[in-house]
């Protein structure tokens, strides 16, 4: 892969120069002297291969294609710009939504087509300046579109990773909320145990204080697990790592996967991971069991996912469907699956079962 972007890299920019060598004229015209063509030729080659740093400096390698491009058409003959529309599609592209005002790009871009338009025309061959002018703007709108395109995808990424980690903070502030909470209430009752002279009952509260204590350390230690994932979009292969964190914060979890096919689409992938997650997160805050297995299968043009834990829910209302819950079903009606939560008839205890299409796409 790497020889093939380095080979781009020198191929194109070096096409590019030679396809804007090619004299383009209508009616009639006259021969340039010798002179004029071989300075025109170089021209469009330094030109061509200016494009080899367009990334790094787009506004430098426009300067340069625009340049060349007016010097051979006013010394020769009118040439095809393709260098100048690469140079302003990238400038479009990466420079005029990105700059911290894009008055200059704008500029920038227009003085390009003014410029390459009015040349030909001051040539003679004012026939050439329309179409000069509408490849160059054809360039400039492709460059925008990806360009808001790009933007536009950017915001959802950062929107989703805002709102995941909001959620984890709301979960972490309720966690240490109730736990701390929990802890004050037996604190209080075991000094009171002790000042009326009733061990047992200190030695209850006392240990109530040590369990809520170690409930609360698991649930912190996994959520800042998950804070600490810098995975902007993480998918089936990363379901490994959430395991192994969910093991560092205490919970016995086993993982089951067959080998899942390269086919699987980045959006199923993406769903299946903040499934395991959020019944991970489920198991750790509302069920007694200390161990849950996790299992990955395929089953004909489906990923199916399921989270198993074998203890109850710790009260009622923990039963009942929540905010996470929903953001499970919701995650897989977004590809196309279904899901079916609640308490398992067979193996008994609580089980989260998901079915994703393996080439399902986030609508």
């Amino acid at each position: 892969m790497g020889m093939i972007v380095g080979m781009t890299r020198w191929w194109l920019p070096l096409v590019c120069g030679l396809l804007q060598l090619v004299s383009v004229s209508v009616g009639s015209s006259t021969e340039p002297p010798g002179w004029a063509a071989s300075v025109s030729g170089l021209l469009g080659l330094v030109a061509g291969l200016a494009l080899v740093a367009r990334r790094r400096y787009p506004m430098v390698v426009l300067l340069v294609a625009v340049a060349g491009q007016v010097t051979q058409v006013m010394i020769a003959q009118p040439v095809f710009p393709v260098v100048t529309t690469v140079a302003v599609f990238t400038v479009a592209r990466s420079v005029l939504l990105t700059a911290r005002s894009p008055v200059g790009p704008a500029a920038a871009l227009t003085g390009a087509v003014v410029a390459v338009a009015g040349s030909v025309a001051l040539a003679g061959q004012a026939n050439l300046a329309a179409p000069y002018a509408l490849l160059l703007l054809v360039g400039i709108l492709t460059g925008l579109t990806l360009a808001v395109r790009a933007g536009r995808a950017a915001a959802a990424r950062r929107e989703a990773v805002h709102a995941e980690r909001l959620r984890i903070a709301r979960d972490l502030h309720d966690t240490v909320g109730h736990g701390v909470g929990a802890i004050t209430v037996q604190a209080g009752a075991g000094r009171l145990a002790v000042a009326a002279g009733a061990p047992e009952e200190a030695t209850r509260a006392l240990q109530a204080i040590e369990e809520a204590s170690r409930a609360v350390l698991r649930d912190v230690r996994w959520m800042v697990g998950m804070l600490r994932d810098d995975q902007d979009r993480p998918g089936v292969q990363a379901i490994g790592g959430l395991v192994d964190t969910a093991r560092r914060a205490g919970l016995d979890v086993t993982l089951d996967a067959d080998d899942l096919p390269p086919s699987v689409t980045a959006d199923t992938g993406e769903a299946a991971y903040r499934i395991v997650q959020e019944a991970i997160t489920n198991v750790l805050r509302h069920s007694t069991a200390r161990a849950a297995r996790v299992r990955l299968t395929v089953n004909g043009d489906a990923l199916q996912v399921l989270v198993h834990d074998a203890g109850p829910p710790t009260t009622a209302e923990c039963a009942a469907p929540g905010h996470g819950q929903r953001g499970m079903q919701e995650r897989a009606a977004a590809v196309g699956g279904r899901m079916v939560i609640g308490p398992d008839q067979v193996a008994g205890g609580w089980s989260v079962q998901a079915r994703l299409p393996i080439q399902g796409k986030a609508r």
